[in-house]
């Protein structure tokens, strides 16, 4: 219940308004009995006490709803359709080992989570889900605007989430775009991918004609470089090949290029500097408006329903003194 206080002190009224009252009956109980004589006083008094009886009542009551419908008072509550008015972004990260590479300080997947939650830092209206991949896709946080959940997740992200191995872009983008489509609203749709652009399997291309399809754009953020880093294992190993060398893990950038262009997005390099700005810039140039697919609730406005009770209650009381009653003489 909500409504405003100091309005309800008002109800304090009603109890010098009924001792008002009740003194006025007693003394036209007493002023009858001397007009009528006790012959008639029985007569008189029983059709006294019901008039006043219920009178006063609907007088009291007028008086308390007035007072209720003064105080603004809402109860109950109703689903309203939320209105969102930032746009739907959905972090696909790749947390395949090569994401581990140090090219990039202190390395692709720590500098990427790093951004990420940076944005998430500087939201304003937006809501965003969470897919990760690797050999698989995984949709693991959906459309929230709860970033402290989603932050707390890109904490503990990395290669052990997915025991597949490899790299699939294809199914990590579906992943993001499944998310974003489990809401169907009016809002801008955007992919934020994060990854080095390598892909074992799959055929990414084909997820980015259906986000086109979709009107999703996808932003790919190119988390490496072209003379890339080995893949530390910990504890001082790295990825060998069969001779013995370290793998070298390189950017990828052509199979981004691709993904951007087919779906309308740009690309962006995670060692940019400036990248955090340009990516919330992005957000807020994509911003859009529509009717969320989640609703709150709004408590019931009830200064309507309590005016016109009170009215009633007013009208009744007004019958009840205007009118003689039969066998009233």
């Amino acid at each position: 219940m909500s409504g405003s206080a100091q309005a309800l002190w008002c109800l304090l009224l009603a109890v010098p308004i009924a001792l008002v009252m009740w003194r006025r009956y007693r003394a036209g109980r007493r002023t009858l009995a001397l007009l009528g004589g006790r012959w008639r006083e029985g007569r008189f008094l029983n059709t006294f006490l019901v008039k006043w009886f219920f009178s006063a009542l609907a007088f009291l009551l007028f008086f308390v709803l007035s007072v209720l419908a003064l105080a603004d008072l809402s109860w109950g509550r109703y689903p309203v359709s939320e209105r969102y008015l930032g746009t739907d972004v959905a972090i696909a990260l790749d947390v395949s080992r090569s994401m581990l590479a140090e090219d990039v300080f202190p390395s692709r997947l720590q500098r990427a989570e790093s951004v990420a939650k940076g944005l998430l830092d500087r939201a304003r209206q937006d809501r965003f889900c969470v897919a990760i991949f690797k050999g698989a896709g995984v949709p693991v946080i959906p459309l929230t605007e709860d970033t402290q959940e989603i932050s707390a997740f890109l904490d503990a992200a990395g290669p052990g989430l997915i025991s597949v191995p490899g790299t699939d872009i294809e199914k990590g983008l579906d992943a993001a775009i499944d998310s974003l489509e489990a809401v169907k609203d009016a809002n801008r749709k955007i992919i934020l991918l994060f990854t080095d652009g390598g892909s074992l399997s799959g055929t990414p291309e084909t997820a980015a004609r259906r986000a086109m399809g979709l009107s999703i754009q996808i932003y790919p953020i190119a988390s490496g470089t072209e003379s890339g880093g080995p893949i530390p294992l910990g504890a001082g190993r790295y990825v060998t090949d069969r001779s013995g060398e370290r793998v070298i893990t390189r950017l990828e950038e052509p199979v981004l290029d691709r993904i951007a262009a087919m779906s309308g997005g740009e690309v962006y390099s995670l060692d940019d500097p400036l990248l955090l700005t340009k990516l919330t810039e992005l957000a807020d140039r994509s911003r859009g408006s529509g009717i969320g697919g989640a609703f709150r609730f709004e408590a019931r406005d009830q200064y309507g329903g309590l005016l016109l009770a009170a009215l009633v209650c007013l009208a009744i009381f007004i019958g009840i003194r205007g009118v003689r009653w039969k066998d009233t003489p």
